[in-house]
């Protein structure tokens, strides 16, 4: 038997960690946006789907997506 954790046991508990990520995201508005960048309607409407993109590809790996 060797010594320390069998190699199950360490895949597992990495799994675990990874199960267990998450990240706090906000979900904005285009008219949030506007406000904070200058009122800019195609740099808002660009950062939003940017967003939306990065909140789905991350939930998509199994990461929590949490908003402020």
């Amino acid at each position: 038997k060797p010594l320390g954790k069998h190699r199950a046991d360490v895949l597992k508990t990495y799994i675990d960690h990874l199960e267990s990520r998450a990240v706090k995201l906000s979900k904005r508005t285009v008219g949030e946006v506007m406000h904070m960048s200058g009122f800019s309607r195609d740099y808002a409407e660009g950062w939003c789907s940017g967003n939306d993109n990065a909140i789905h590809e991350m939930l998509a790996a199994g990461i929590k997506v949490e908003g402020e």
